[in-house]
């Protein structure tokens, strides 16, 4: 703020706001100057709120043991069918695989896992070579 009124006092910054209707210049009145600036307490205040807001909700969430975003690889989100409640648990075919995967990483037995632009959780199949081939 005290950087926006020394460029405004100098003459070198006008804001015009649609909403209040206000020109913001060197010659405005005191009045409006003062309403400019309420308005802009009123938003800062609105994003805090927002703020505080969004962090009491995750808590709530994660006190819930509900999952935020996306679930990890080896769990999957499942519906029940009477309360339509989503809840997140553990896939055990998938679950053995990731911890297969993950040991042979450990163990410098797989180098790399290479992803594919849409992120699917897939694993990529070696590619075929052809035995036929003369060149």
């Amino acid at each position: 703020m005290p950087v926006l009124d020394k460029l405004i006092k100098s003459g070198k910054l006008q804001i015009k706001s649609l909403r209040e209707n206000l020109l913001i210049n060197e010659f405005s009145r005191q009045s409006d100057q003062m309403l400019w600036k309420f308005s802009i307490i009123r938003s800062e205040y609105y994003v805090l709120t927002m703020k505080q807001n969004q962090k009491r909700s995750l808590n709530h969430r994660r006190k819930e043991g509900k999952v935020s975003g996306n679930v990890p690889l080896d769990y999957i989100n499942c519906t029940n069918e009477i309360t339509k409640q989503s809840t997140v648990r553990l896939d055990s075919d998938r679950a053995i695989l990731i911890k297969r995967i993950f040991e042979m990483y450990a163990t410098g037995k797989l180098l790399a896992i290479n992803t594919t632009e849409n992120h699917t959780n897939s694993i990529p199949e070696k590619k075929k070579s052809n035995s036929n081939s003369n060149i």
